[in-house]
């Protein structure tokens, strides 16, 4: 089933085990701080910049607000941090994705799960909207792959988070990019190439054996 709400609050629903939790687009804490005007230098080049950096300080400050919000809401549902399997990261502008990788390491360190992060029209559901998170839990046990060294059969992890995390006997694989495990360098041939690669890695990931923690280096 799915859930879903407003006013930048969390909802959830469960199925099979998983408990499906949604922060909605939301224009709440969409002001950015810092003093960014003052920083412009009076240019068009350094209005552009200040501009771009407010615009990634108002995504970090949404996120930061759905990630405080998320222990009381997996609370609610049953669930805690600790058994959270999957994040669906949804950003209006993938400009801002290295500001938000940063914030999501610091705000999700213990929280070991899957990630995706998929760009789309945020402000068409509502003004400002900058991040919206889909998340997934479910009761221990818990299983994960984490691959941090360069390899011949999966590509590292670019981020804080796993490959692969398994619960309720559901596999939930994270976004993949068209890189080549043992050099970790999208591979030639274009946007085609690139999505042959990730759909392989992505079917070859749930095969891998992995235990309640695996770890490989």
């Amino acid at each position: 089933g799915g859930g879903g709400g407003g006013g930048g609050g969390w909802a959830h629903a469960a199925s099979a085990g998983i408990c499906r939790l949604v922060f909605p687009p939301s224009s709440a804490a969409a002001a950015a701080s810092g003093p960014f005007a003052a920083e412009a230098g009076g240019t068009a080049e350094g209005r552009a910049e200040a501009d771009a950096r407010a615009e990634a300080e108002a995504a970090v400050a949404q996120l930061r607000a759905a990630v405080a919000a998320l222990p009381a809401a997996l609370s609610a549902a049953g669930r805690s941090l600790s058994e959270v399997l999957y994040v669906r990261l949804y950003v209006s502008d993938l400009a801002h994705y290295r500001a938000l990788n940063v914030a999501y390491a610091s705000l999700m360190r213990s929280t070991p799960a899957a990630r995706a992060c998929v760009q789309l029209p945020l402000h068409e559901a509502a003004a400002g909207a900058r991040v919206a998170l889909e998340v997934l839990a479910a009761a221990p046990p818990k299983r994960l792959l984490r691959v941090c060294s360069l390899s011949e059969w999966a590509p590292r992890m670019i981020g804080p988070y796993c490959q692969l995390t398994a619960a309720a006997g559901v596999g939930n694989v994270a976004g993949q990019l068209g890189l080549v495990p043992t050099t970790m360098a999208l591979v030639e041939g274009g946007a085609l190439a690139q999505a042959r690669l990730a759909l392989r890695h992505s079917q070859h990931l749930p095969y891998l054996p992995i235990s309640p923690h695996t770890w490989y280096w």
